[in-house]
């Protein structure tokens, strides 16, 4: 009985040595790689809020995606049953569906909200200014408290095209300025095709929060 053991124990070993060699070889490292985004170098942290690298393996930079979808403005979420992330927009979702230029790299489908809702108060978080011809607009915080605009929504109306900003926290009296960074200094870079806003029509400019809620509108 004991030799039958033994054997048993071998042919186990020898079985699992086996299928281990067959596994195919895989040499990661982290990395140092930086990831930018609208000229801002990004913290990427995980579900503990540690920091997190980016992995090399085989010659192929890998990223994080719950760090990476949550500074696109992104619920990140696990399904243990079927194995799946899953990635929720935190944008309105309740009209035609528009290219993301947050993220060109990586394309997720969203939504803008209903131009003809009713402006719900946004505290101090208002569209301070807009010049299309520089295809520049600018955002104010006018209150005495610091605001997340992660998930928030700019939207050219007329064309229906627009800019949700990634993680991001406007300072209490500050300004962040998004627009096409080859006219000028911005802080985001904004520009679809040759161009957001209409200069020839009446084009209005929307801002919605991360709840999709329209927060303020800039009459043209």
């Amino acid at each position: 009985m004991k030799k039958k053991f033994v054997l048993f124990v071998l042919v186990f070993v020898l079985l699992t040595i086996f299928g281990y060699a067959n596994l195919p070889t895989i040499e990661a490292t982290i990395s140092d790689v930086s990831i930018e985004l609208n000229g801002s170098i990004l913290e990427l942290k995980d579900a503990n809020g540690e920091m997190v690298k980016p992995l090399i393996v085989n010659g192929t930079t890998y990223l994080p995606v719950r760090a990476i979808g949550q500074n696109l403005g992104l619920d990140v979420d696990w399904n243990g049953k079927t194995k799946t992330v899953v990635l929720t927009s935190n944008a309105p979702s309740n009209a035609t569906s528009q290219s993301d230029n947050v993220a060109n790299s990586a394309p997720v489908t969203n939504t803008v909200a209903n131009p003809n809702q009713n402006i719900t108060s946004s505290g101090n978080i208002k569209i301070a200014a807009l010049d299309k011809k520089t295809e520049c607009i600018i955002i104010k915080n006018s209150g005495n408290s610091d605001v997340s605009l992660a998930g928030w929504t700019i939207l050219s109306v007329r064309g229906e095209q627009r800019f949700r900003f990634p993680e991001f926290t406007l300072k209490a009296g500050d300004s962040v300025k998004v627009g096409d960074k080859s006219r000028g200094q911005v802080d985001f870079h904004w520009l679809e095709d040759k161009g957001v806003w209409n200069n020839s029509k009446k084009d209005d400019a929307e801002l919605y929060n991360g709840k999709g809620e329209l927060v303020d509108r800039y009459e043209d």
